[in-house]
């Protein structure tokens, strides 16, 4: 096909495609997807809402503030924490720190405002899923560790509305004991490790995280 008959059949179809009416996106009741706008906004208290209008709590998140706090007056790694207060006077803390992208990360707390202002935070996995899948780019680690913040300070303020530590929701009915945890430690040798393996048995903790790499994580059973 020659250049010029290329493009009078481009104009063509460009102009043939302005005088059709465009087909406009409708949600299927069926499939439980909203690709309509939802009223007063796109926050995870608006997105689905219809799903959860009887089952909300009455908490609402109110207000959001992110922290950057550092250890030392130069440092360029602080520890990145949000607060989430709520309508009852409830407050959750969490922290999302990034080692060299604090700043980022505080930036991405601040793009979620609009999904957690006026949302239940009893909702914890609905707001988990709203920010994550309505962010649309795929998470990387500067999402992954907003959202996380904003995780915990959710999950912290379930805790205390119900009444219950936070291990003990994770691990709900099916396992007395919660979810398992580790601890940090600053052994860097293998004897230092054993010694640590001791006093970690004696207290209950069943796995650590060393600092050396080689010996990056250690379970000791249980």
């Amino acid at each position: 096909m020659r250049r010029r008959n290329f493009l009078a059949l481009v104009s063509a179809g460009m102009a043939l495609a302005g005088t059709k009416k465009r087909p406009s996106l409708e949600a299927d009741a069926s499939c439980g997807c909203e690709f309509q706008p939802q009223a007063g906004g796109r926050g995870a208290g608006q997105a689905g809402l219809q799903a959860f209008s009887d089952l909300q709590s009455g908490l609402k998140i109110t207000g959001m503030k992110v922290f950057g706090v550092s250890l030392t007056p130069d440092s360029d790694r602080p520890y990145v924490f949000v607060k989430l207060e709520t309508n009852q006077g409830l407050i959750g803390w969490g922290e999302g720190t990034l080692e060299g992208k604090a700043g980022a990360v505080m930036a991405c707390v601040n793009d979620f405002r609009d999904f957690l202002i006026g949302a239940d935070p009893m909702q914890v996995e609905h707001i988990w899923q709203s920010m994550y899948v309505h962010s649309f780019y795929r998470a990387g680690p500067v999402m992954g560790s907003a959202i996380s913040g904003i995780d915990q300070a959710l999950w912290d303020i379930r805790g205390k509305a119900l009444g219950m530590p936070v291990y003990k929701l994770l691990g709900g009915p099916f396992d007395a004991r919660g979810v398992r945890g580790y601890y940090h430690v600053d052994g860097a040798t293998r004897d230092q490790l054993t010694q640590i393996r001791q006093t970690a048995r004696e207290q209950g903790i069943t796995c650590v995280r060393p600092r050396n790499p080689r010996y990056r994580w250690l379970t000791f059973g249980g």
